[in-house]
Order: structure tokens, then sequence, then C-alpha cells
């Protein structure tokens, strides 16, 4: 993948704002000419800086407006617990509710090997930042906004005190800046199953060999064979494995899925083959 990113932010989203200043304070991006959505355009080297009026899951656009090979959602992150959290998704809706962006059963493109980076990234730095005892891992797909270029979220949960976090906006923009500056690529699994912070799908992502691209948690449960298919083909690295959370899916769902594995000629891994 080249380099070549779009940084995208919301003047609507405290979080996403403190992002954006870090970015500008410590990563030397330039003011242009130029302008989206009445906001300036800032760049730095091969990445650029955007700011939306909309929150982010509505913030599809961008994909029409510029012709880049990543996209990058900086975003806050919400929860009713409010625990302070570093988080990293892909998006994509497993369903026809659409009430948080995105099209009905479609998912964006996964770049696996960049969130693999992303929340090691994070796991390596966060306690350099003073934020040890915040959460950090994986969530599985959800909500908008859908693109067909590469994209993923990385979000600072899960109040306005965390949103506001000034290490927590540093760190993640480090991190950011980081990844976009890597080319490394994994080999990937598609996950299944489990809740939906992926518990076992971020143990993966850090302490394995392999990227985890699109997860569909237990809730998204019973899922269409075409849905199935599409956790892969839009998951970017090219694979045919699938790691089952067999504790975290109902039998019935589990058989199922196996079905439309076989039928499909992917394979599920296990997980001790993994660790």
């Amino acid at each position: 993948m080249s380099n070549v990113a779009v940084i995208v932010t919301s003047q609507v989203d405290r979080a996403s704002l403190n992002i954006w200043q870090k970015l500008i304070e410590n990563f030397s991006f330039k003011e242009t000419n130029e302008t989206f959505n009445g906001n300036p355009i800032y760049t730095a080297k091969n990445v650029k800086l955007v700011k939306t009026r909309v929150d982010l899951i509505f913030a599809g656009q961008v994909e029409k407006h510029f012709n880049d090979n990543l996209f990058i959602f900086a975003s806050r992150h919400e929860s009713a617990s409010k625990f302070p959290s570093l988080l990293v998704h892909p998006t994509g809706n497993w369903s026809k509710n659409v009430e948080f962006g995105g099209k009905p059963f479609e998912l964006s493109l996964c770049p696996a090997s960049k969130i693999k980076l992303a929340i090691k990234e994070i796991e390596s730095k966060y306690e350099d930042y003073g934020l040890s005892d915040w959460k950090i891992g994986l969530e599985a797909t959800h909500h908008g906004p859908f693109t067909r270029k590469p994209s993923f979220f990385i979000e600072i949960g899960s109040s306005i005190e965390e949103w506001e976090n000034r290490k927590a906006g540093e760190l993640i923009a480090d991190v950011i800046v980081t990844v976009v500056g890597k080319n490394e690529e994994f080999d990937a699994v598609v996950g299944f199953g489990g809740p939906h912070y992926a518990p076992l799908f971020t143990k993966v992502a850090l302490e394995t060999e392999f990227a985890v691209g699109h997860v569909a948690p237990k809730y998204v449960f019973p899922l269409e064979k075409d849905m199935v298919e599409k956790a892969f083909t839009r998951t970017m690295e090219k694979t045919s494995l699938a790691l089952i959370d067999r504790k975290g899916i109902k039998r019935e769902f589990r058989e199922e899925l196996v079905s439309y594995l076989r039928e499909l000629s992917l394979h599920v891994v296990e997980k001790k083959d993994l660790f």
C-alpha cells in the first residue's frame, strides 16, 4: 500500500479536535489553499489532514473528494460505562440498520495490517504517555461510514474528560503518523463471535504474527452466507482463514457458520494454532 493517506477529523467531535490539534502542533502539518467542507486542508509530506462538519460516522463523502489510498478516522468513543479507552476498528453494517451511518449490509475495505500496527503502537506507547490504566483493544466491525478504499477508526473513549485529555490526543496523533509511515504487511484472519470489545481478536493482533480483519460479534448472528463471504472479500489482505470465538457464539449459529465457510472453501483456524 502507498503511504498516501487522509486523516479525517470532525469539528463536532471533541476527541477528534484534540487529535487534530496535536497533529498540527507536533507533526509539521501546514495549511494549504485548498478546503474541504469549508475547512482548510493541511498536509505533511504525503499525508492530508482534513476536518468535516459532520460526525465521522456520516463522513463517507471524503472518499468521493480524495483519491487516496487510506482513510483514518480520528474519533471519540462513547460508552455507558465511560471507561478510559484507546480503541481501533474497521467499519461496516452487518444488518440493514444504518442509524449510525454506512450502508445496509455493507462492509468497508478493512486494512488489517494497518489496524494491527495501530493497536501495537498504542500498546507500546500508552504507558509512556501516562495512560497505563486505560483499556486498549480492537472493537468488532460496526457503524459507518462505508468506504470502498481501506479505512479504519482510531478512538479516544469514553467521556468528555478522556476526549479532551491532552496526552491521549498526543498519543493517538503519534500512532496515526507512525502507522501511515509503515508498510509492513501481515497474514490475516477474519473473526467471528465474541463480545463487542473483542478480547480474543485483540490478543491475536497483539501477541501473534497475524492481523485481524473484519470481526462479526455474537450479537449480529445469525448471518447470511453473503455477509460471511463479504467479511473476507472486504478484508484487504487476501485470506481464507476464519477464527471463531467458540465460547462467544451460540452452537446453532456456529454450526451454520462453519457450514457456510465450507461451502465458500474457507478454513477455520484454531486458537491453539495461533498462540
